[in-house]
């Protein structure tokens, strides 16, 4: 089973709360109730951001993470303090001695997600910012022949929906694999019909994917070496 976390970034002008969060980060990174929840990599790296929306996007990327890893394992997470992370080659993080727990996060726009289960997972969102020129130069550079080939017959009401879904299909198979995106994005092909990512340059197994629909604006993937079941959740932006 997979429980994928998703929720929108933390308002800046919600009661203040935010502006007590940056005055803390001036004098005690850990003074705010938010920012106890955050590892110490995290909280050095929020102090370096300048941009108030990035910082926010941070903060609720950390807390998110902390919180889901807590219900999965069963325990407060008003209780529990910051986890410490491992990072792989590529510098994937993972929970060092606990095999059973994999986790993984993105975020784009206003969302964060967080995917947690106990098989290896990818997950990527991305907001649909419609730019076409752009869009066709990311497709022409790493999308394959079958995607562009889709995506080309696609109606105009339907090519930027497709490639946003695209992109965040072949963005979650490759933090799935840990390859991010040193190992490219057009190494595999992907099988609509199936749900599958067809791996066809490199020695890793074939995937599945699934997609949340719904989220206006946004596409959002999960991606899996062996399919499973999802629960998708969505967490309350006041629950921080």
């Amino acid at each position: 089973m997979i429980t994928v976390y998703y929720k929108k970034v933390f308002p800046l002008q919600e009661e203040d709360t935010f502006s007590q969060i940056n005055l803390s980060l001036d004098r005690d990174m850990t003074a705010h109730s938010v920012m106890k929840k955050l590892d110490k990599r995290r909280r050095e790296r929020i102090s370096r951001i300048k941009n108030e929306k990035a910082r926010a996007r941070e903060i609720t990327a950390g807390v998110l993470l902390h919180d889901a890893l807590c219900r999965q394992m069963g325990v407060s997470p008003s209780d529990t303090p910051p986890f410490s992370f491992s990072y792989g080659e590529r510098g994937k993080p993972y929970l060092a001695k606990r095999e059973d727990i994999h986790f993984n996060i993105s975020h784009s726009g206003d969302y964060v997600c967080v995917a947690v289960s106990d098989k290896p997972v990818g997950v990527d969102i991305q907001f649909r910012e419609e730019n076409h020129i752009r869009e066709r130069k990311v497709a022409e550079r790493f999308f394959t022949a079958a995607d562009r080939k889709r995506l080309w017959a696609c109606a105009y009401a339907q090519y930027h929906d497709l490639f946003y879904r695209i992109w965040s299909i072949r963005e979650s198979y490759v933090k799935l694999t840990g390859e991010g995106m040193s190992g490219g994005l057009s190494g595999f092909e992907i099988d609509w019909e199936m749900g599958k990512i067809l791996d066809t340059k490199s020695h890793n197994q074939d995937a599945f994917f699934q997609e949340r629909q719904g989220i206006i604006n946004y596409s959002l993937s999960v991606c899996t070496f062996a399919p499973q079941d999802i629960l998708w959740e969505e967490m309350e932006t006041q629950s921080l």
